[in-house]
């Protein structure tokens, strides 16, 4: 069910992705052709990068996309390595639950609100953060629980002791 939800966001995110590159690629070309660019084109590529980035959070630590430390973590013992990636899930966790408490703050405190030029509604676009926040927090919650069963109860699906066996991938445990 988690992996799922993580997809349809990160599918979400990846649709904003490509909307904001074609709205920005057709006010450029307007700007160019009829010299009449879209209105507040500058203004809804910052709003939309919000939800792009924190609806693809959770699914990039489900996939083991994050950022590791390969020349350290490759010169690590396996129960180093481990220790470290436990270290690594209860620090994520704790960015995660700010990100919902101030995601659900700041979705909050727009919802009635307007841009500077008053023609875009902020709070579709900061609900993002908490839902994001939301999201993280129950995957970083889902890995150390599969860290702390072991390898032989977790199937080796979520386990990052087996994941620590492919250590050319980029899919392997490390420091974020």
């Amino acid at each position: 069910m988690l992996s799922r939800l993580n997809i349809v966001t990160a599918g979400i995110s990846a649709a904003l992705i490509f909307g904001l590159g074609i709205y920005t690629f057709l006010s450029v070309f307007a700007r160019y052709l009829f010299h009449k660019p879209f209105p507040d084109t500058v203004e809804w590529s910052g709003y939309v990068l919000v939800p792009i980035v924190f609806l693809g959070l959770a699914y990039t630590l489900e996939q083991r996309r994050h950022i590791t430390i390969q020349f350290l973590t490759t010169r690590l013992g396996k129960r180093v390595r481990l220790a470290l990636y436990i270290i690594s899930i209860i620090f994520i966790t704790i960015v995660a639950l700010v990100f919902l408490w101030k995601g659900i703050e700041l979705a909050g405190a727009k919802l009635h609100v307007r841009s500077m030029e008053g023609s875009i509604r902020l709070f579709p676009f900061y609900v993002g953060v908490p839902v994001g926040g939301l999201l993280l927090l129950i995957q970083c919650l889902r890995l150390f629980y599969a860290s702390a069963r072991g390898p032989a109860e977790s199937g080796g699906g979520t386990q990052p002791e087996a994941k620590a066996e492919s250590m050319g991938s980029d899919k392997e445990i490390g420091t974020m």
